[in-house]
This record gives structure tokens, sequence and C-alpha cells, in this order.
């Protein structure tokens, strides 16, 4: 899946925001600063996704109906 390396950045954003919340004293701004980085790798893959996705329904022979499939996914998801 051509997606794994943006997983994985995610993830280990998420096991930092972890250790972030395990530790006492830890400022508020610090994990908020986190939480807003894990947020826009979320979102920028979702973009990646819809952007490959809309790709690849224009290329293909049933660009109609699978453009209109996909963006019933996509109002469900925005």
């Amino acid at each position: 899946m051509k997606y794994n390396v943006r997983i994985k950045k995610i993830i280990g954003q998420l096991e930092a925001l972890a250790r972030l919340s395990d530790e006492q004293g830890t400022a508020c701004d610090e994990v908020l600063q986190q939480v807003s980085a894990v947020q826009g790798a979320v979102l920028s893959l979702k973009k990646q996704i819809i952007d490959d996705s809309l790709e690849k329904c224009l290329e293909s022979r049933h660009a109609h109906r699978e453009t209109k499939k996909l963006l019933t996914t996509i109002r469900r998801y925005i």
C-alpha cells in the first residue's frame, strides 16, 4: 500500500502523544501542538486518498458511475 509511510508517521506521532500524556507536568500547549500535528497528518492522508481515487475514477471507462460512487463516499467522510 502506498500510504504506509504516511500511516507510520501518524503512528509515530500518536506514540509521541501517548508518551506526553503519561508525563506529569507536560504543558497543555505541548500536548495540543502534538494533537494538531496528528490531525494535520491524518487530514493530509485523507486528501491524498481522495485525490488518488478521483484520478483513478476519471481514468476509468466507467468514469461517470465510479465518480458518483466516490462522491458519495467523500460526502460521508467530510
